[in-house]
């Protein structure tokens, strides 16, 4: 079992890079993700389009979407 926790620890990609600075960020959101979509392109990211939109409702509920 040991083996198995090394190799998912080892396989594991870290892609907390960067933070959000949101007194930096663009006001306009989707002209956000389109400076973060350029930004992934540009350094090479695998899967650059492969995201995850997370959003709640105003009482709070999550909803997360692929």
């Amino acid at each position: 079992m040991d083996h198995i926790r090394e190799f998912l620890k080892n396989a594991r990609t870290d892609y907390n890079l960067d933070s959000l600075d949101v007194d930096s960020a663009h006001p306009d959101p989707v002209l956000q993700f389109a400076l973060w979509m350029q930004q992934a392109i540009d350094g090479g990211v695998s899967e650059a389009n492969a995201m995850n939109l997370a959003t709640a409702t105003r009482d709070g509920k999550p909803s997360s979407r692929i």
